[in-house]
């Protein structure tokens, strides 16, 4: 009997164990980058409809306005206003609001990825302070993940 309980209380432990390695690969698929560098978009927000523009120097909602993400010190930083119209200033997170800084502030607040979420929402990603840019209640400010949220959803339009 004595060899019987271990041999049960063995099998259960390798079922857990066993059990234990399975989960990671329940695990969801990371998300894809979906924006290319060098190429200029404008990002729609799926909450309110408006679109991601800056004004007296912190992001905000508005009319279509072009961004690029480029390649600046080792990451990517998203640039408001490229070309002619260009003054070198990229989206910066600031505990909160999202403003506009010189593209030499420090790396780990100006770092940023855009990924995918379907064919048509994106979302952007301070990467290195693991937030996002969202629209909440007319307001762009940085917020936590949320899967279902769509003020953290953007629809990405292309400048040719």
């Amino acid at each position: 009997m004595k060899t019987l309980s271990k041999k049960i209380l063995t099998s259960c432990m390798a079922l857990a164990m066993a059990c234990a390695m399975a989960i990671p690969s329940f695990a969801a698929e990371p998300q894809t980058r979906s924006a290319t560098p060098n190429q200029s978009y404008s990002f729609q927000s799926c909450e309110t409809g408006t679109y991601l523009t800056a004004s007296s120097g912190t992001l905000c909602l508005g009319g279509a306005t072009k961004w690029t993400p480029r390649y600046y010190n080792g990451v990517v930083k998203l640039y408001y206003q490229t070309g002619a119209n260009s003054n070198g200033m990229v989206a910066t997170y600031n505990y909160g609001p999202v403003s506009l800084t010189a593209a030499t502030t420090e790396n780990s607040r100006t770092s940023i990825d855009i990924l995918t979420v379907n064919s048509v929402q994106h979302r952007i990603y301070f990467n290195q302070k693991n937030v996002y840019i969202s629209s909440y209640g007319g307001n762009v400010q940085t917020n936590w993940y949320d899967e279902s949220a769509a003020g953290l959803k953007w629809n990405l339009a292309a400048y040719v």
